[in-house]
């Protein structure tokens, strides 16, 4: 009877989709699931401080399908809704932790606001200590196993969160240089991958010393690591 009724709960819901906007944020702030994806899925506007917060907060601590979706809405609001960036910044755990996430596609939609941060300097400083002890852990890989893969796939997102946060008044270019000289002969092509795209980043931003990185990465083995250093 349960599912029947949720089932049913979802047919209306969906045929339904011009619900008034205040309840369209009680079932933001429900712990129904069916509820709370249609609200992601079809509110088209947040007037309050409170309504973003509550939009933010389903980016962590829920179902996969909800912070996946939450993280898609998020990126289809956040250049009409300013305060969006704003309170990320002043919950800077919530976005670490979406980079973070199990779910690859929340971590790319979360790196690919990055850019619009105005809290550069601390995200950069977290992600940098992230990669130092993620390439400490793995360094000495001799086989694959759930722990390691793990860690590997936290240290693709996070070097991928880094190159969304490099721009022109990156100050730490010499803790970064020497992360990416102990990253280039990295076991895994994936992660050399994703220091070819950052060496390329750091190259248009006219960063010295990194053009010997790029000539290293420009002869690796692999096909994917050296097409990473032409794709526009």
């Amino acid at each position: 009877m349960k599912k029947l009724y949720e089932k049913n709960l979802v047919e209306n819901l969906y045929q339904n989709k011009s619900l008034p906007y205040e309840e369209m944020l009680e079932f933001l702030q429900s712990d129904n699931f069916e509820q709370k994806h249609f609200a992601l899925t079809f509110i088209n506007k947040l007037e309050k401080s409170d309504d973003i917060k509550f939009f933010i907060q389903n980016l962590v601590g829920e179902d996969t399908k909800i912070r996946e979706l939450s993280s898609f809405r998020i990126n289809d609001f956040i250049l009409e809704e300013a305060a969006l960036m704003s309170f990320l910044d002043a919950q800077p755990e919530i976005l670490l932790r979406s980079i973070d996430d199990v779910n690859p596609q929340v971590c790319r939609n979360t790196c690919a606001i990055l850019h619009l941060s105005n809290n550069k300097l601390f995200l950069t400083e977290k992600i940098l200590e992230k990669i130092s002890t993620l390439i400490e852990n793995t360094k000495t890989i001799k086989f694959k196993s759930h722990k390691v893969n793990k860690e590997i796939f936290h240290l693709y997102w996070s070097f991928f969160a880094l190159e969304n946060l490099l721009d022109k008044d990156f100050g730490q270019s010499e803790r970064l240089l020497e992360i990416l000289n102990q990253s280039i002969n990295y076991k895994d092509y994936t992660i050399r991958e994703r220091v070819a795209f950052l060496a390329k980043k750091l190259s248009s931003l006219d960063f010295n010393n990194i053009q010997t990185i790029i000539n290293i990465l420009e002869s690796d083995e692999n096909f994917y690591v050296k097409k990473a250093l032409t794709l526009d």
